[in-house]
């Protein structure tokens, strides 16, 4: 498949992020362009193996990252503390569908679950770590070499393998189909919203868990005060951003 891309000169564009950043919306509007577009979280060859990820991360790497093949690269970053909150919720929404789950949680349970329980496990730090144990690694880029524009909420990278853009989600979608159309040279590209939690049928119950959410000092520090967070977001961002939840 690879080789028939490449004599047609089209270069895959792979959506590599953590998830809860916007990443289904973008890959399903690269796919509706006719953009060949792949999607990975992760491309850590113990971790795809050990697991049952989607076909396509295991594509990506043995085709494309594996054989050292070119491609177009697009990550997006989001207010760390939201993303946090947005993974907490959807595993809590995942766990309570289960046979014989327990009761759902209060919205006091959760918020209570979410600063304890939640904030104690490794995931949240490996989440913030994402770009030292998943790019760097293997696409061999450290994005905390180059200076991120905060005022623009874009970068482009490029080395000889892999063009990259890395974009904030809390671009509006008009500033987030500009990137990616001048990044893929395709101007006619725009974004269409897909998984918006406002239309899931718990959108009610998520809007109350972030209005009661309120998160302890040293948490807020842990969060904010992390390399992800530092570089992404100014001083002034992350302030704002902290007293959204303090």
């Amino acid at each position: 498949m690879y080789a028939g891309l490449y004599l047609a000169r089209r270069t895959p564009v792979i959506v590599y992020s953590t998830g809860r950043v916007g990443s289904m919306a973008l890959y399903r509007s690269l796919e509706t362009a006719g953009v060949f577009v792949v999607t990975a979280e992760t491309l850590n060859p113990d971790r795809l193996a050990r697991h049952k990820h989607p076909g396509s991360w295991r594509w990506t790497y043995r085709h494309i990252v594996r054989p050292r093949r070119p491609a177009a690269v697009i990550s997006i970053v989001r207010d760390p503390l939201a993303l946090l909150i947005s993974h907490f919720f959807f595993k809590l929404q995942r766990a309570t569908r289960i046979p014989d789950r327990p009761r759902p949680l209060s919205i006091d349970e959760m918020c209570e679950t979410f600063n304890t329980v939640y904030l104690d496990q490794g995931r949240p730090g490996r989440l913030l770590a994402w770009f030292e144990t998943e790019m760097k690694p293997y696409l061999g880029i450290d994005v905390y070499d180059r200076d991120f524009p905060c005022d623009r909420g874009f970068v482009r990278i490029d080395t000889s393998l892999y063009r990259v853009l890395i974009y904030r989600a809390e671009l509006d979608d008009t500033a987030k189909s500009r990137a990616v159309a001048d990044f893929l040279g395709s101007p006619n590209f725009a974004l269409t919203r897909f998984n918006v939690t406002a239309s899931k049928p718990y959108a009610r119950v998520y809007a109350s868990f972030q209005r009661r959410l309120k998160v302890p000092i040293e948490r807020l520090d842990y969060v904010y005060g992390s390399r992800y967070a530092r570089h992404f977001y100014s001083a002034a961002e992350r302030e704002s951003m902290r007293a959204r939840w303090s």
